[in-house]
């Protein structure tokens, strides 16, 4: 199993959720088995997705679609407003699950 994580910071979180809410065929399509998102308590347009996949190679095909960029048009983005240029916009990371001691995976 492989976790892509994408952090973001978009204009308008509701705006934000009706697009990513709409991709969902597209993305069981490219290959996500489950997803999830999260929301920084202290700035709601601060948002983390997580999406799972079978393989890193599923993974990093759906990052490389351009039905994804479709899918999420530019509008819906703003810079981030935390860190440096260089890590304002991190960008997706992909992992790997590992079975952690309390017998939970990942986190």
């Amino acid at each position: 199993m492989t976790i892509l994580f994408v952090r973001h910071h978009v204009a308008n979180y509701e705006v934000w959720r009706r697009v990513y809410d709409s991709a969902g065929d597209m993305q069981r399509q490219r290959g996500v088995t489950a997803e999830a998102v999260y929301r920084a308590e202290d700035d709601p347009n601060d948002v983390l997705v997580m999406h799972q996949f079978n393989s890193s190679d599923e993974a990093h095909s759906f990052m490389g679609n351009p039905d994804l960029r479709q899918a999420m048009p530019m509008q819906v983005w703003t810079p981030a407003r935390c860190g440096s240029s260089s890590t304002s916009n991190p960008g997706p990371t992909v992992g790997r699950a590992w079975k952690g001691t309390n017998g939970l995976s990942g986190l």
